[in-house]
């Protein structure tokens, strides 16, 4: 949404004519007819513009999430699950294993490139942050390697396997 509200405010910006463009609509045969009114140059340097941009913000998402899980830390004790993490705002959190009602493993395709993974789970009820502040659904570990995945599990919930987990 805030991509498409972008490129409304450059049209907007640049004074284009919608309406003749959303006029020639139907009667373009090919894509350079649809933008006739525009050089091919400022096509190419507008999509180059839009990939440096989208590489831009991965970049920043990749940084603000290493500043908001810096020194992530994951401990056992007694029956709970207790992880500090954070660089500007330190965050601490322990979860009941006994409360643990969904177990989520994520890979998307950067994950899956670095052959990473990372493991969330949502508790039954709420469970208390050193902050006063509840929470239901809590990262595990934001990022671990896939080979290391099977015993983090055990460590955390010994009855629970890879194998028998149903995939989506």
């Amino acid at each position: 949404t805030v991509v498409l509200a972008a490129l409304a405010g450059l049209v907007w910006e640049l004074n284009l004519d919608t309406d003749d463009l959303v006029a020639r609509l139907p009667y373009a045969s090919t894509a350079w007819e649809l933008l006739g009114g525009f050089s091919r140059r400022l096509v190419v340097a507008s999509v180059v513009l839009v990939g440096v941009v989208a590489f831009v913000l991965r970049v920043l998402s990749a940084a603000w999430s290493v500043v908001r899980l810096y020194g992530f830390t994951l401990t056992r004790r007694e029956e709970g699950l207790h992880s500090r993490y954070g660089l500007l705002t330190q965050v601490a959190t322990t979860i009941p294993r006994a409360r643990i009602q969904l177990l989520t493993i994520e890979d998307g395709p950067w994950h899956r490139w670095f052959g990473r993974t990372s493991v969330r789970v949502d508790t039954a009820g709420r469970f208390a942050k050193e902050q006063d502040v509840s929470a239901g659904s809590q990262i595990l570990a934001p990022i671990v390697r896939r080979d290391r995945l099977e015993p983090l599990l055990g460590a955390i919930q010994p009855d629970v396997s890879l194998g028998d987990a149903r995939w989506q």
